[in-house]
């Protein structure tokens, strides 16, 4: 510190207040600060789970099959396909399901089988339904509810 003292004691040069300013940097500089603890973590524990789910369950009919049970009358089978992973267990009903046929609506048998575990399919079995040459299949709105309570729109597709 003498020798930092001697150098800035306001001499007539400026080089002298150049190199006492770099001197006094680098002893900054050369300071080190270490945190220590006392105490040291091996495992965490996570307290909350948060589920942010922003998306509304989509639903998209995959795949159809028309069978033909008499001249007038088919049976159709349905696979629909519903974009949403956190569906609650209460699937929707049939009540929530219209068919319209030629722009009638028909009120044919249906099943609705129950999702597998991991999977977001259902098989939707519609018996005698009569045939026609538009046949539209309309699930309504709030058919299909997630956890959160996020509700599906209305879809609509002609078969």
């Amino acid at each position: 510190m003498l020798l930092v003292s001697k150098i800035c004691k306001g001499g007539k040069f400026l080089k002298r207040k150049y190199i006492c300013i770099i001197l006094i940097f680098a002893v900054l500089l050369s300071i080190h600060i270490k945190a220590y603890s006392k105490y040291v973590f091996e495992k965490t524990i996570d307290l909350v789970q948060l589920n942010v789910d922003r998306n509304k369950p989509k639903l998209k009919i995959v795949q159809s099959n028309k069978e033909n049970v008499t001249e007038k009358m088919q049976n159709i089978t349905l696979e629909l396909e519903v974009s949403e992973k956190n569906l609650r267990d209460d699937i929707f009903s049939m009540d929530e399901i219209e068919i319209y046929v030629d722009d009638q609506q028909a009120y044919p048998s249906m099943i609705i089988s129950d999702r597998k575990e991991d999977t977001q399919f259902f098989q939707i079995h519609i018996n005698e339904i009569p045939k026609g040459e538009r046949i539209e299949i309309k699930i309504k709105k709030g058919a299909i509810t997630d956890i959160v309570g996020w509700e599906n729109d209305e879809y609509a597709q002609v078969i």
